[in-house]
């Protein structure tokens, strides 16, 4: 996670140059956020909030079922609902607010979610007086028709994320409501002078998300011009500049129009080999310029890419930001800010080129040329983000995952995906393996949209087979690849199901296939991170973290097979520390965790809930641990540059008792 600098975006509107602002769609009434002057928050009040599910297939079958429900409730007339249900209806009313207010702050609309999701007819519905719907429902479903309405739903918009096909779309868990404590109007970071103002962070579904507060309303960013934004303004995250009407999209690099051109764009580390940064020149790579392999024709024209096509033929100004963060570390791009977004003025789209990507395959390439009589960009990147940033938690000196790359082997989920979110938090990149390119796909695509800027990649990789040494050296390569060529850290957390059955209906098979993920496997990551973890005899500091269990350290009836493999680990972990020096390896040791790994383990929920119930009886700290809590022990293990050959016990107390 970025932590924001002093500087804020809300500074006095810049007049140099003198620009002209063209808006490209019919004003919708809603007022700047000058209008936060006015929000008082006080440190008790509690708002609602609907969290959908993760990737972007998953959220819009969520949509079509809130459509569905809300079209079936409008269908129940009040005037024929029994007095005993009441109650039940008006609690579906507010659900049904807090699904507009969702879509009013997560969605970007276009034809293909309007149709899916069936968006225009349920807020029609809504809006129909002879269903006689709330008041405060048919305000808010007429300003969001309003609002689509005028921007022709999206239809010249470019999406801000790829469009996910019909048959991809995987249903996750029931929708959740959740509830956040509003910080209060002088909080210095999240209040009305913060850098952090109009954002809320939620963590009512157990994850940190940071989200648009529907009660502040945020400044589009559909305008050719700056927008009264000033040059050098700083951002911690790209919602912080969608919020301030600086960047038209909170997780894509182009946002505008296929018709008049586009609004703005982020210029980033990420399209490095792609894109080139002279300051006042810039070349510019369109949307998905990495996939083609055809060296004859570019690819499709992505509706990014369009738009691009279109900033030429109306020569519309186009806002430019850069990120920065933990990727601009180590880039050639030495106009990236250290962290965060910076605005840096007004470019004209002069031209395009083609060009060969590394598949070889043909891209367009798009020539930006800044606009004069603007501060220059190097008085800028001096400037923004500001040196008081230290007095925010940013200090280089104990954040030593600034920029690092970090492989999390079982990194999709549980105690894996924790380890991920949390390096993320710490500003570095990710590439997590699970057991299938497509889970790791859905774990990125998932984690993208609680992170959005988090420069996170998956690969997927089968651990079970015999060719596991080939499997693991494939995936540590290509993660390299996808990492720019090094590895820093390798966090091995994946594993099997936890039910071996009774000792004495143990056979000889099914011990060695659980000695396969829980003996051989570690033993092989540890062969491979000789390999793979260069640069230890040149003073990098290199590390390998290996996961064992409580198990090991106090034994438990019915698991005398875990308890061996858990308490070899530990000694594999200690000798590793001495056959791989100056590679640091290290374990970490976690008691019971709330995971998806402890459904293997019963026959069903209400089995594995009594049995976590247990547990908590008989801790010190009175619960299980959540993953994000055991993730700290990775954390440490990570930054420590003086620990290796350790076991890091993170059990609630559970030796104790």
């Amino acid at each position: 996670m970025e932590v924001p600098a002093v500087s804020t975006a809300g500074s006095p509107a810049n007049t140099n140059p003198d620009i002209h602002q063209i808006e490209d769609v019919t004003p919708s009434g809603i007022p700047a956020p000058d209008a936060i002057i006015n929000v008082k928050a006080n440190v008790a009040q509690i708002v609602r909030v609907l969290n959908m599910g993760g990737t972007e297939s998953e959220k819009l079958e969520q949509m079509k079922k809130q459509g569905r429900s809300i079209l079936t409730l409008c269908r129940n007339k009040r005037d024929r609902i029994t007095p005993d249900r009441v109650e039940e209806m008006s609690k579906r009313f507010a659900d049904a607010t807090l699904y507009l207010d969702w879509l009013d702050t997560n969605v970007e609309m276009v034809p293909r979610i309007n149709t899916s999701a069936k968006i225009e007819l349920v807020l029609t519905t809504l809006t129909d007086r002879n269903n006689n719907v709330p008041e405060d429902l048919v305000s808010k479903a007429s300003a969001l028709l309003v609002k689509y309405r005028a921007e022709n739903w999206g239809q010249d918009t470019v999406p801000d994320v790829p469009d996910v096909p019909e048959e991809d779309a995987v249903p996750n868990a029931e929708p959740t409501i959740g509830e956040i404590q509003l910080p209060p109007a002088n909080d210095p970071v999240f209040g009305t002078g913060g850098i952090m103002c109009g954002i809320i962070l939620d963590t009512s579904n157990g994850r940190k998300t940071y989200r648009l507060r529907v009660d502040i309303p945020r400044k589009s960013p559909k305008v050719y011009g700056h927008n009264d934004i000033a040059l050098g303004s700083w951002y911690a995250f790209q919602i912080n500049a969608l919020f301030w009407g600086a960047h038209g999209a909170r997780m894509a690099g182009i946002a505008g129009s296929v018709t008049t051109g586009a609004w703005s764009i982020v210029v980033a580390s990420t399209y490095e080999d792609l894109d080139t940064d002279y300051g006042n020149t810039i070349y510019y790579s369109g949307s998905n310029s990495h996939d083609n392999k055809n060296p004859r024709q570019a690819a499709p024209a992505s509706q990014g890419t369009k738009a691009l096509h279109a900033s030429i033929t109306t020569q519309n100004p186009v806002r430019v930001l850069r990120s920065g963060g933990s990727a601009s570390n180590r880039s050639q791009n030495r106009y990236l800010p250290s962290c965060g977004l910076r605005y840096d003025g007004l470019y004209r789209v002069a031209s395009f080129r083609q060009r060969l990507n590394k598949n070889g395959g043909l891209y367009d390439q798009f020539k930006l040329e800044r606009l004069p009589n603007q501060t220059p960009v190097d008085e800028l990147r001096r400037s923004s983000p500001t040196t008081e940033q230290p007095e925010l938690g940013v200090m280089a000196k104990y954040n030593k995952l600034a920029g690092k790359h970090i492989v999390v082997i079982g990194g999709s989920k549980g105690i894996g995906r924790g380890v991920v979110e949390a390096a993320l938090e710490s500003q570095a990149r990710v590439t997590l393996a699970g057991s299938s390119q497509q889970s790791a796909d859905a774990a990125v695509a998932s984690i993208k949209a609680e992170y959005p800027g988090a420069e996170v990649r998956g690969v997927g990789c089968d651990l079970s087979r015999a060719t596991v040494e080939e499997d693991l050296d494939a995936l540590l390569t290509r993660a390299a690849e996808l990492g720019g060529g090094e590895i820093d850290h390798i966090v091995y957390t994946a594993a099997d199901s936890l039910t071996l059955g009774k000792l004495e209906d143990l056979t000889p098979d099914a011990a060695l296939k659980a000695a396969h993920m829980r003996f051989l496997v570690p033993v092989m990551v540890g062969k491979m991170a000789k390999k793979h973890l260069r640069g230890a005899a040149e003073g990098r500091d290199k590390s390998l973290i290996l996961t064992t269990g409580s198990i090991a350290s106090k034994p438990s009836p019915g698991w005398s097979v875990i308890a061996y493999f858990a308490a070899g680990l530990k000694g594999l972990t200690r000798n590793l520390a001495l056959d791989l020096s100056p590679i640091r390896v290290n374990a970490v040791e976690p008691g019971a965790v709330n995971t998806p790994l402890w459904d293997t383990a019963y026959k069903s929920v209400a089995e594995r809930e009594a049995a976590l119930h247990e547990m908590c009886k008989g801790l010190p700290v009175g619960r299980v641990a959540a993953v994000e809590d055991v993730a700290e022990a990775y954390v440490y293990l990570l930054r420590d540059t003086n620990a290796t050959g350790e076991t890091v016990q993170t059990r609630g107390g559970h030796h104790l008792v």
